[in-house]
């Protein structure tokens, strides 16, 4: 049953990737390989929750360079948790993650470089950790990828979500903002 499965997953791999039209600056390639994982799991995006999750991350093509990157869903996350990304040997510098708003473990937008909603805040360096945090909650994606091209996949990453807010009583925004007048 798993050949079959990994067979019909190459077949569709194969088939969206030459129905595909690349663009400039995005990661087509990227979603579309993530995405058709995702339809042969039965939409399965795996949901990141707890310490020390091992990120499995997916080699991807864009132009004509290779990168590598892990797609998960953050279910109801709280304002102002933090998030690690924990690196035995990887460099911290050659990964980042990014937060998107999302319905559910299946939706996926087409294109994440043009995607508005996307944020990545907060994000100091501490030895081999780097630590984000993002205004988005709720349900969110988050998909960490390399900054340039890497020729090899990293089996040392791991992410870890903050047990409990930074805010105890996060502060929600009540009121309608003024715009501002510039007078150059």
């Amino acid at each position: 049953m798993k050949i079959i499965t990994k067979l019909l997953l190459i077949a569709i791999c194969l088939q969206t990737a030459n129905n595909c039209k690349q663009s400039d600056n995005s990661n087509e390639e990227l979603l579309t390989l993530l995405l058709t994982a995702q339809v042969a799991q039965n939409c399965s995006t795996p949901e990141y929750k707890g310490e020390n999750i091992p990120l499995k991350f997916t080699p991807y093509t864009s132009r004509i360079n290779q990168y590598v990157g892990s797609l998960g869903y953050l279910s109801n996350f709280e304002f102002g948790r933090r998030i690690e990304l924990d690196m035995k040997e990887s460099l911290p510098v050659q990964y980042t993650i990014r937060f998107y708003s999302a319905n559910s473990p299946c939706d996926v937008p087409q294109d994440y470089s043009n995607f508005l909603n996307s944020f990545n805040l907060f994000s100091p360096r501490i030895n081999k950790k780097t630590v984000y945090a993002t205004p988005l909650s709720g349900n969110l994606m988050a998909l960490a990828s390399s900054y340039g091209s890497s020729n090899t996949i990293p089996t040392d990453i791991t992410l870890s979500i903050e047990s409990s807010s930074v805010c105890k009583n996060p502060t929600t925004a009540d009121a309608t903002l003024k715009t501002l007048l510039f007078d150059y």
